[in-house]
């Protein structure tokens, strides 16, 4: 079947509406608890770290057109056990980031819109909202795509907002938020962990290469400038956010209450600035979770047909409406126990990163095997300086997570699936 082409600007801006989501509205105050005035630098600096992988992972996307998958990108190069280690990872990690949004949302909740009852059903609560999003799950994809278009527009908004606030009181008082409190420079490293949790969405872009018009260069040239600008968008927010409410404000009531330090005199504009913003975070998260979910379903469904996971014959089902019913529900599942069991958006985010990082890795591997018996000398060298990125972020992330027990869940996870994985491999060569 012949593909409709995409524009390079077109795929600029998928890859910039899949980075730009929940993450620009949570990481701000977790990044200024630890590095105050100045933490807005640390969206460059992970940025700078993190690079060389976004650009490996855009090199070999092209080496697989219309494979967009770590699953299939390991497997190819490295074997069946790589791949499904490589896909499961990923996965894992995709929980983690939906845990977290999911705890911004339900924090949203409680603090802007006062539903305190939620703090005392917690659990009652995130079983409820999980229920909600599986309904919404079975909808047919024209379904989901007309109701991601319309949030996708409207989770703007506050971005916007808040820039046009923050020209109009830096054009006054240049830097006065940065100027209030002491910040080092040294502290910015402790952000790198939760920075690059913004990031996550870059490689959606890379599963479309095959769709972008002209050269294969213009995969690369998609990621780089949808990265470049979605930087720049993360780092201008943040800077706002400083300017008009201070690190100090910024890092106890979070991102969502901005519009309280707005300068606006009059009640009913107030009034109506707030709700909208409020609800436009609300509708960011939300969108984010159920994108997740729909995109994260479909690696499980894809799992499930290569027979490399339990219950494959249920899990590779789909609906009339194409959708994978029964790996929704597993992914559903795994986010319902990673929010009630860990409940921390900081171990979330650091469990989230080293999911995905360990999958990047993989594929680094694969990359760099395949250069190398392509006699590609130079080509090697990005994805090795990817091997030291990672394992910066890693580290970070590691120290962000702090004790080794708030991992146990992932690590069991993937432990559990590692033993299904080589058990039914085990039972389908005894078979054959």
């Amino acid at each position: 079947m012949k593909h409709q082409k995409i524009s390079l600007l077109m795929a600029v801006m998928i890859n910039i509406n899949l980075m730009v989501g929940a993450g620009i509205f949570i990481n701000p105050q977790l990044m200024a608890n630890v590095a105050g005035s100045l933490s807005f630098l640390g969206w460059g600096a992970s940025a700078i770290i993190f690079f060389p992988i976004v650009l490996s992972i855009a090199n070999i996307s092209t080496l697989f057109p219309g494979e967009g998958s770590f699953y299939n990108y390991s497997k190819n190069t490295l074997g069946q056990t790589a791949g499904f280690m490589s896909g499961w990872l990923y996965f894992l990690g995709y929980v983690a980031v939906g845990a977290t949004q999911t705890i911004a949302l339900r924090e949203l909740l409680i603090n802007q819109l006062k539903l305190n009852v939620i703090n005392k059903h917690i659990i009652l609560f995130n079983l409820l909202f999980f229920i909600v999003f599986f309904l919404l799950s079975l909808f047919s994809l024209k379904a989901v795509s007309k109701i991601q278009s319309v949030v996708t527009v409207f989770k703007l908004l506050p971005i916007i907002i808040l820039i046009l606030f923050f020209i109009f009181t830096f054009y006054k008082n240049p830097f006065i938020g940065i100027f209030q409190s002491k910040s080092s420079l040294m502290n910015i490293k402790q952000t790198l962990p939760l920075a690059i949790f913004g990031y996550w969405g870059f490689e959606g872009c890379c599963s479309i290469s095959h769709l972008i018009k002209g050269s294969k260069k213009n995969v690369g040239r998609a990621v780089l400038i949808g990265f470049i600008v979605t930087v720049l968008i993360y780092s201008i927010f943040h800077l706002g956010l400083i300017q008009i409410m201070g690190s100090g404000n910024l890092s106890v009531f979070g991102t969502p209450a901005f519009a309280r330090f707005l300068p606006i005199t009059s009640t009913i504009v107030f009034n109506f600035l707030s709700a909208l913003i409020s609800a436009a975070i609300l509708s960011a998260y939300a969108s984010s979770i159920y994108g997740g979910i729909n995109a994260q379903s479909f690696l499980l469904n894809s799992l499930a047909k290569e027979k490399l996971i339990l219950f494959s014959s249920s899990i590779k089902k789909i609906n009339k409406h194409n959708r994978p019913i029964y790996a929704i529900i597993s992914f559903i599942f795994f986010e319902f126990l990673f929010v009630t069991l860990i409940n921390h958006k900081s171990i979330l985010i650091g469990i989230s990163n080293l999911g995905m990082l360990s999958a990047f890795v993989l594929t680094l591997m694969s990359l760099t095997k395949i250069q190398y018996q392509r006699k590609r000398w130079k080509n090697i060298i990005m994805p090795v300086i990817g091997f030291v990125s990672c394992g910066i972020l890693g580290y970070y992330s590691c120290k962000e997570i702090g004790n080794i027990l708030y991992i146990s869940p992932f690590v069991l996870a993937v432990t559990i699936g590692f033993v299904i994985f080589k058990t039914q491999a085990y039972l389908k060569k005894a078979t054959t």
